[in-house]
């Protein structure tokens, strides 16, 4: 019963199943060619073994990268679907997923464009959506804290009712951006938000 199984563990695995046969193989031949073996032979064999190791080797880390890139492209695709099929909700529960699924983009080196996203009714905290595409998002009933906007393009977006504590807008396009209703604490750079402010006739 435990031969079975072992064996059963080997047939399932593509890898231990090409081992098994080809350590069967190289057995079977071994002991009927054993008779023809000399030294020059053995040499000639091991040298072709080496070369056979390293083809190997060098094929096998190739292929492995090329797998892992394209799991990688598949996992990062996967994603972007993700928040383009959350773009049409407006729940708290699409914007956690929405932003958690941003936060995986970004951990991977890769931005999304998030314009026209709900991202309100929750609390975000120590969001990374520096440099992002952030036009005519609707934050309305969120806290956030500890986020950085540096450089976001987040112009008619709509933040009505909105708690911002220790938030960094340094650099965004704000232009046009509802604060309606807004309470912000601890601004970094809070003088240069409120000249931006001012100059789309927003009140502070």
């Amino acid at each position: 019963m435990k031969h079975t199984n072992n064996i059963l563990q080997i047939t399932k695995s593509p890898i231990r199943t090409a081992i098994a046969v080809l350590s069967a193989l190289l057995i079977i031949i071994s002991a009927l060619s054993y008779k023809y073996y000399s030294q020059s032979f053995i040499e000639n064999l091991l040298v072709e073994a080496h070369g056979i190791i390293f083809d190997i080797i060098v094929f096998g880390i190739l292929v492995l990268w090329l797998d892992q890139r394209r799991a990688h492209n598949i996992n990062i695709s996967d994603i972007r679907d993700t928040i383009d099929a959350l773009k049409s909700w407006r729940s708290p529960e699409s914007s956690s997923r929405i932003l958690f699924n941003y936060s995986r983009l970004r951990k991977m080196g890769e931005k999304h464009d998030l314009s026209g996203c709900f991202l309100g009714g929750i609390q975000i905290s120590a969001a990374v959506l520096n440099s992002s595409n952030l036009f005519a998002c609707d934050y309305s009933g969120s806290k956030v804290f500890y986020s950085d906007f540096r450089f976001s393009y987040m112009r008619d977006s709509i933040g009505n009712g909105c708690e911002f504590d220790r938030c960094d807008f340094r650099g965004a396009n704000l232009h046009g951006f509802s604060f309606t209703g807004c309470t912000f604490y601890n601004f970094i750079q809070l003088h240069r938000v409120r000249s931006i402010l001012l100059d789309i006739c927003l009140k502070f």
